[in-house]
């Protein structure tokens, strides 16, 4: 059987429900550090970050998570498509679970496991986006310091 994969574009319109719907939590607890899931349906966009840090956003992008991969993807700020795998078959979205994502696009060949997923605010996944749009100092290099 194949397993359940989701395509997603990184520029895709959204609109829809405020409500939080898609969360499911992997462990259950207050004050518990782990990992977040959603369900593989409701995954909508996505975003990059950086080489290992990446969006998923479910319904009205309202719903953030912010996942990190098992090992850096390169390229995947220049990759249009995501699939996210839904590896296990349990229909959520995990990390430290069979989870992974795959690009379509020749730039980052085969997949990548999820090594966590954890939901974020709206706010956070603007403040994350915007500062990874922010031009990067080059390695060495600082700005000159005024007497």
């Amino acid at each position: 059987m194949a397993a359940t994969m989701m395509l997603l574009g990184s520029c895709a319109a959204s609109g829809g429900s405020t409500e939080e719907v898609g969360t499911v939590p992997k462990k259950a607890g207050p004050s518990s550090s782990a990992e977040d899931c959603m369900f593989s349906t409701f995954v909508n966009d996505w975003a990059p970050v950086d080489k290992e840090r990446f969006i998923l956003y479910g319904p009205g992008r309202h719903d953030a998570y912010l996942g990190r991969l098992a090992i850096p993807a390169i390229d995947m700020n220049l990759s249009l498509r995501m699939m996210v795998v839904d590896d296990d078959r349990n229909g959520r979205i995990c990390g430290q679970s069979l989870d992974s994502v795959t690009f379509p696009d020749p730039v980052i060949p085969g997949k990548i496991f999820i090594k966590s997923l954890k939901k974020i605010t709206e706010e956070e996944a603007e403040a994350l986006i915007a500062e990874s749009k922010k031009p990067k100092e080059p390695a060495g290099e600082s700005a000159p310091k005024t007497p």
